[in-house]
């Protein structure tokens, strides 16, 4: 939805910089050598693998997916894993960002494990 765009909470700047990237319209090196002619090569500057674009650095960049991707993964798996140990009476902080999440939780209605190969 829009609402996060309606409520008005954002700086212009942060609403500039997503609605540019939504566009994929933010200076990548794809951008500088295409549009731009400002440089002769188009690809990604962390792997150079790839033309760096919005959705190669979002999605694709083995170099960020190592670090980032995998950071931002986690977060939201450990909201999911909070939400499901308060559902299912298991011990939980209060708050969701003090959340620490243990490999196996488990109670008489469910089990829950954290980051197993299944």
């Amino acid at each position: 939805t829009w609402a996060w765009l309606k409520m008005g909470t954002i700086k212009k700047e942060t609403e500039d910089l997503i609605f540019a990237a939504q566009e994929q319209a933010l200076q990548t090196n794809a951008i500088k050598a295409k549009i731009q002619k400002s440089t002769d090569n188009p690809n990604c500057r962390l792997c150079n693998d790839k033309v760096e674009t919005v959705s190669h650095l979002i999605c694709e960049c083995n170099k960020i997916a190592q670090t980032n991707n995998r950071t931002r993964h986690n977060r939201v798996a450990k909201l999911i894993h909070w939400s499901l140990c308060k559902k299912y009476d298991l011990s939980v902080s209060e708050k969701s960002w003090k959340h620490k999440v243990e490999k196996v939780v488990e109670n008489n209605k469910v089990k829950i494990l954290w980051d197993f190969h299944l």
